[in-house]
């Protein structure tokens, strides 16, 4: 916002107070639509993360040389459920269940995948019209090991497995613009049910 008059400025504060005032509904329906997933499976919401930034300083602690994604974390973050008890074929088995959102895959659509750096390019970012907002949901069994499925995401690919003899872990991403009413909403997640059987996984009774 270098070399800007005072008219132009006030022009772009307007857009600001109207950007914070949409990220609050914004950020609001998506907590919402969470506690409805959780609810929907049967599971309690243990906390969460940021998945692109540093979580946002608080308690008296950070720097003013934190990146000013630090203060944006829902832009791309995960709701984590923790884990439950299911029985599958008289066989009792541990499933971690997961919701992630990601409000912008500007920066995961870069081709070439982008550089750590380029966070803090956004000019690099895909451009807004061709980027996503997408919702997605995982689940896993015997296990859970979040480092082999964070950073590999990209609005291009909708589903993400990893299977070995120690882990069954599956992802499903969707546009969040398909859980726009509650009847929306359980179509996508009998999908995931659905998705979630084919790889051996029972996430819903």
């Amino acid at each position: 916002m270098e070399n800007m008059n005072k008219e132009v400025l006030e022009d772009v504060f307007l857009n600001v107070r109207k950007a914070y005032r949409l990220l609050f509904e914004y950020q609001s329906k998506v907590l919402n639509l969470a506690k409805y997933i959780g609810n929907y499976f049967s599971y309690n919401y243990q906390g969460g993360w940021p998945l692109f930034s540093n979580p946002a300083p608080n308690s008296g602690k950070g720097y003013l040389d934190n990146w000013a994604w630090d203060w944006l974390n829902m832009y791309a973050y995960a709701f984590h459920f923790g884990q439950k008890s299911m029985e599958k074929d008289n066989i009792k088995d541990n499933i971690t269940f997961e919701m992630q959102i990601y409000s912008d895959t500007g920066f995961y659509d870069i081709d070439p995948p982008a550089e750590h750096n380029q966070k803090i390019k956004t000019e690099t970012f895909k451009n807004e019209e061709e980027s996503k907002t997408k919702l997605v949901l995982v689940a896993s069994s015997c296990g859970w090991e979040k480092d082999k499925l964070y950073g590999n995401f990209n609005s291009r690919q909708s589903t993400y497995e990893i299977k070995t003899d120690k882990l069954n872990m599956c992802a499903k991403a969707y546009n969040l613009e398909d859980f726009i009413d509650e009847e929306n909403t359980n179509e996508q997640l009998k999908d995931f049910a659905k998705f979630c059987a084919k790889k051996g996984i029972k996430i819903k009774d």
